[in-house]
């Protein structure tokens, strides 16, 4: 099916005819126009640039209720001093806290929670 629909999509609808031929009892699909099969086709490549990550995404709470989420630089999101910077110069976790944070919980590169009286 993975073959067909190759075909169709590489070749078009239009051009669509397959020449079949038995060799030796293997069944070999070929086609005028210098179709590669999808199995000889080779796996796509990768770029690495295309992997980093530029910004992460770090979720703020307040006594446990998500209040925000906010985008943190790559590479400052380790450093938890940093984070909670930005994370309470958010108007949205302002807000709900009242003073200062009794306790703070932070998971590295996913949640900040601010735990108030």
């Amino acid at each position: 099916m993975t073959e067909e629909l190759y075909q169709r999509l590489r070749v078009g609808i239009s051009n669509f005819q397959f020449q079949i031929s038995n060799q030796s009892n293997n069944s070999t699909m070929k086609q005028s126009n210098n179709f590669t099969s999808i199995h000889l086709q080779s796996w796509p490549e990768y770029e690495e640039k295309y992997l980093v990550e530029d910004q992460v995404q770090i979720v703020v709470q307040v006594n446990g209720k998500m209040r925000d989420v906010v985008s943190i630089p790559y590479t400052v999101y380790s450093i938890q001093k940093e984070v909670e910077k930005r994370a309470l110069a958010s108007e949205k976790v302002q807000k709900y806290l009242k003073g200062t944070a009794k306790k703070t919980i932070y998971v590295e590169g996913r949640i900040i929670n601010f735990v108030i009286d």
